[in-house]
């Protein structure tokens, strides 16, 4: 649970967010699970409540940001693959300076 804000002043970790919007959320949980629409998007809302009142309680993190991350992916726009590409590039080449 929220590993990227718990290593946050490591330097041999590279923080990585994999998003995308609800709705896709919601339809690649239907279809895994077999779930109708509505189960779907309601499991969606209820772990994305369920995230952020964790951040607020452990990291007093009132929203959380792209900043808090070294790399970024929208999964609606780059697919599983592209996205594993880039993060091994991304791990391969991660040296970041120490964070404040």
């Amino acid at each position: 649970h929220a590993a990227s804000y718990a290593l946050a002043d490591r330097t041999d970790v590279l923080r990585v967010l994999i998003s995308a919007s609800p709705g896709s959320r919601a339809e690649r949980i239907a279809e895994a699970k077999g779930w109708n629409d509505d189960a779907a998007a309601k499991a969606v809302a209820r772990g994305d409540a369920g995230r952020a009142a964790y951040l607020k309680r452990f990291y007093g993190i009132d929203a959380e940001l792209p900043e808090h991350y070294d790399l970024v992916i929208d999964t609606d726009e780059v697919d599983a693959v592209a996205a594993a590409e880039l993060i091994v590039r991304a791990a391969r080449s991660h040296a970041g300076p120490p964070r404040d």
